[in-house]
């Protein structure tokens, strides 16, 4: 009974996460594309002043209106790469948006391997084990990579820890 309990109270509390998840992920998309507006029309403003000023300083023979309107564009372009930026931010959000519509959402998106059953080994015993692993061939380094996803999927469904189907929502 309290085991049911334990896993009713897993779920309402991951439900809520997502919710709380969901919230701030809308909350920052509404403010990611205020700013990124902002960011286009200041970014043209300040293109096309630049533009201007380096015309003007072109035509009149005047050096220093020529570094004016250079370093408009260079703060019109460092604008157009904040906006960039913002659009790349915009876009991840609005995955882990579908993610969380979808089902499939995973908070940070990251599993993380909750017990190893590796000892520490020291720097040298790294370097060493690095020098000897380098010289394997192609084939035993494949097998190597299966033999370990095979021992973290099994990690997954130890008994000890539960399974991943217990714990979703």
């Amino acid at each position: 009974m309290q085991n049911d309990e334990t896993s009713q109270e897993i779920t309402n509390i991951l439900r809520q996460n997502k919710l709380a998840d969901l919230k701030r992920f809308l909350q920052q998309r509404q403010c990611l594309n205020f700013t990124n507006t902002a960011f286009v029309y200041l970014f043209h403003l300040v293109q096309s002043a630049g533009i201007l000023v380096s015309s003007y300083a072109a035509g009149t023979n005047d050096s220093r209106y020529v570094w004016v309107g250079i370093t408009l564009n260079v703060f019109a372009t460092l604008i157009h790469s904040y906006e960039k930026t913002n659009h790349s931010i915009l876009g991840k959000l609005m995955v882990d948006v579908n993610r969380i519509r979808d089902g499939t959402y995973v908070d940070e998106g990251v599993m993380i391997d909750i017990k190893d059953d590796k000892p520490l080994q020291s720097h040298a015993s790294q370097s060493h084990a690095s020098q000897s692993h380098a010289s394997q061939s192609h084939a035993s380094q494949a097998s190597h990579t299966s033999q370990s996803n095979t021992q973290q999927i099994k990690n997954l469904e130890n008994p000890n820890y539960g399974t991943i189907k217990e714990f979703s929502v």
